[in-house]
């Protein structure tokens, strides 16, 4: 088990890193080889996005009875071949294409490696091991927009280039784990029940009745992942052509936000106090839409590094609060269709964000865009906080 997590582990790293520089790299690519306007920049973005949540959705059924290893190894060559596409592509409506391929490919990717990852672990175990997981991921985003920033200053094709040569290193390590040691034991673990890892069935049966967690989860995911669809598409371009960043600049911001990413996940990992409660979701949402009006005043780099790192942190929670709920006392065969939500969750608000703040942002302003989503963060919070109220007489149910 401890070569799978490696491979796991690393495999999250090797895939952030290259979808973090493929998402910069794709900006300053459309922008300066196609001259995209904010509206099809932020359209075009996403389209992987919406692929994907069409793939996590349309193919969740299949997923429990797919083999845990076999398929991200495979999908991985196909994502890797679409984003080399990309950077062959001559024009907006092949690269989109290609941005769609890519999008399908990861849905067999993704939820396959978290569900292994999570197999029959429940409670402060599975806590720890998704700790890790997120740690390993965000620090791929870490090193990715600062490679996008630096590539795209001397060749817009180059980040492409080179998560296409990063997502094919993850498929050597895949089937090289695969031909050498075949299979593992835990390719059968989703037949098994989530009560025989822990010798507790009541234990899970009672962290199933918390059902209620896991819906507001996903909708504080949902409103993080609106903010950051607009700050993957939008805000690069606000930050290099309205207040002057420099390109390897903006990679840099993205960098500390992705830092901050990581540094929280770590800090959660060793918590369980947010574990199936409102008021964190809630007070998060809150202060992601304070952040939002902030950034309306902001205009030097440093400043701008610190309002990103804070929206790194704000993610952070938010992510991790949904993907714990998400498989928390979920039987290890139901864990994939489960992850497979969350990831749609998270790609169709990105969706969403990316494009509505493009249509704003060429239609008014970046101070619309930002209190546009502000409205948007404080309509989460106050959700949350009505249902919560509510859920022992409404929401409290067996899943």
């Amino acid at each position: 088990m401890m070569r799978d997590a490696v491979v796991i582990y690393l495999s999250a790293f090797l895939a952030a890193t290259s979808i973090s520089t493929l998402g910069l790299g794709a900006v300053f690519f459309l922008r300066s080889e196609f001259g995209a306007a904010p509206a099809t920049l932020g359209i075009v973005s996403v389209t992987w996005s919406a692929s994907y949540v069409v793939g996590c959705l349309g193919f969740r059924s299949l997923f429990k009875h797919l083999p845990k290893r076999l398929t991200p190894a495979a999908s991985i060559c196909f994502v890797s071949a679409s984003v080399a596409g990309c950077a062959m592509s001559g024009g907006i409506a092949w690269f989109a294409v290609f941005y769609v391929c890519l999008g399908l490919a990861l849905s067999f990717f993704w939820p396959m490696l978290m569900g292994w990852l999570a197999g029959c672990s429940e409670g402060v175990d599975l806590g720890a091991k998704q700790s890790k997981y997120n740690t390993a991921w965000c620090a791929g985003t870490v090193i990715g927009p600062y490679m996008a920033g630096w590539l795209g200053k001397y060749d817009p094709a180059a980040p492409l280039w080179t998560a296409a040569a990063l997502f094919a290193l993850i498929g050597a390590v895949m089937w090289a784990n695969l031909l050498f040691h075949g299979k593992a034991v835990g390719d059968d673990a989703e037949t098994a029940d989530v009560s025989s890892s822990n010798g507790s069935a009541s234990a899970a049966a009672a962290v199933r009745e918390d059902a209620w967690a896991r819906w507001l989860a996903w909708l504080g995911l949902f409103g993080a992942s609106f903010v950051m669809g607009a700050s993957w598409s939008i805000f690069p371009i606000y930050f290099n052509e309205v207040l002057g960043c420099s390109k390897p600049a903006v990679g840099g911001l993205f960098l500390v936000r992705a830092v901050a990413n990581t540094a929280m996940f770590v800090v959660l990992g060793r918590l369980a106090f947010w574990h199936f409660r409102i008021w964190p979701m809630a007070v998060v949402q809150l202060l992601l839409a304070v952040l939002l009006l902030v950034f309306i005043t902001l205009e030097s780099t440093i400043s701008l590094g610190f309002a990103m790192m804070a929206l790194g942190v704000g993610f952070a929670f938010c992510y991790s609060n949904s993907v714990f709920h998400s498989v928390a006392g979920a039987k290890p065969r139901e864990r994939t269709g489960r992850v497979g939500i969350h990831e749609a969750i998270l790609s169709a608000a990105a969706v969403v964000g990316s494009i509505l703040a493009g249509f704003i942002y060429q239609a008014f302003s970046m101070s619309a865009v930002f209190m546009g989503f502000a409205t948007a963060c404080v309509f989460v919070a106050v959700i949350q906080v009505a249902v919560g109220m509510f859920r022992p007489a409404a929401c409290v149910k067996r899943s």
